[in-house]
């Protein structure tokens, strides 16, 4: 018959963080969004599985995994205000970070590799900070950069899904 291990197990002792490896898939899926998404923009394409780009499979990936993830937060918290305050500290904080790293030391290196000086990315940088804090992603460049890539005006084109993130957060 069955094993006592099986009679245990649960969906909510399955999803348990202790007892799985979601979050080092979930890792997995963010970093193979991001070296996709790198590859487009410098390269112009990425990998291809079947008619289907890798990271739209990953994007879609991490988003199923966390949608489990996330429904199992607000089924915890029992609170939409709480639910809601957890979410935006999981992801606000990081992206801010993120643009800001982008606009102080991402955008002047990318400025000094195309033969420009580091400090010509000032003030405008500041630009893709303030233009982008909501999540919406209306700037993709930092200063008119980078121009040397298959997709010029593109820093970091993997930052476009974060918006769709807290829209599944509201649905939930």
């Amino acid at each position: 018959g069955e094993t006592r291990a099986a009679r245990g197990s649960t969906l909510a002792t399955q999803f348990d963080p202790r007892h799985n490896s979601l979050d080092l898939i979930r890792l997995l899926l963010a970093a193979t969004v991001a070296v996709v998404h790198a590859s487009a923009i410098a390269y112009g394409h990425q990998p291809i599985v079947g008619h289907t780009e890798v990271g739209e499979l990953a994007v879609d990936a991490f988003f199923v995994l966390s949608g489990f993830l996330v429904a199992r937060s607000f089924l915890q918290l029992r609170s939409v205000g709480r639910y809601l305050w957890h979410r935006a500290l999981r992801i606000l904080p990081g992206f801010w970070v993120c643009l800001v790293l982008t606009a102080t030391l991402v955008a002047p290196a990318i400025a000094v590799l195309e033969g420009r000086p580091a400090a010509s990315v000032y003030p405008q940088s500041f630009a893709y900070v303030t233009s982008n804090l909501a999540l919406y992603m209306s700037d993709f460049g930092v200063a008119g950069l980078p121009t040397q890539t298959a997709l010029p005006h593109v820093v970091n084109g993997a930052l476009w899904t974060l918006f769709y993130e807290p829209v599944c957060y509201l649905a939930v």
